[in-house]
């Protein structure tokens, strides 16, 4: 290796010389660190583009997920009866009633509800219902008959009202 100047000139296959800052303390290759400084500047910004598309990509899914064009817009049902179990989970939880018809049959119905951070909020505790307490339910039905719904209101027994959704209560179906 020979100096011209400043200037190193390197043999093929030699390592390059180490730098000196301006104390003259060896600081080893300048031209090494910002080379990697660079490669991972680069990494960072190709990894953080790949996040921003795999968001973008995923979000329809995540939009499609949370339709309620299952339900009955405007048909909201009464129904009373029993708790049988009070799913309180993400992504939404679930209310299983068991309802008696006027023949004496019962039907497990089950009403989809917000997850726990939304009902949370609305003042719905995960203890609010348990197995065995009588309540009237409020829900708009599913579309095609089963015996499901979207949760509009429960009504406890002691007059309790549980909105999950802030704003107005739904005014009742009229009897046909």
């Amino acid at each position: 290796m020979e100096t011209v100047g400043r200037l190193w000139l390197n043999s093929p296959g030699e390592p390059p010389p180490p730098c000196e800052n301006r104390d003259g303390a060896q600081t080893g290759n300048a031209n090494k660190g910002k080379r990697q400084q660079g490669t991972n500047a680069m990494k960072t910004s190709i990894f953080a583009a790949i996040g921003v598309v795999g968001l973008a990509l995923g979000a329809p899914p995540a939009w499609s997920h949370h339709s309620g064009a299952m339900f009955e817009p405007e048909k909201v049902v009464t129904l009373e009866g029993t708790v049988k179990e009070f799913e309180y989970t993400n992504p939404h939880s679930w209310l299983y009633v068991t309802v008696r018809d006027d023949k004496g049959s019962e039907t497990l119905w089950g009403i989809e509800a917000e997850g726990p951070s939304a009902l949370m909020r609305a003042g719905i505790k995960a203890n609010a219902l348990r197995p065995g307490d009588q309540i009237t339910v409020r829900t708009r039905p599913l579309r095609d008959g089963r015996p499901a719904g979207a949760w509009v209101s429960v009504t406890k027994s002691d007059g309790t009202v549980l909105n999950p959704r802030p704003g107005p209560i739904p005014a009742p179906a009229p009897a046909n």
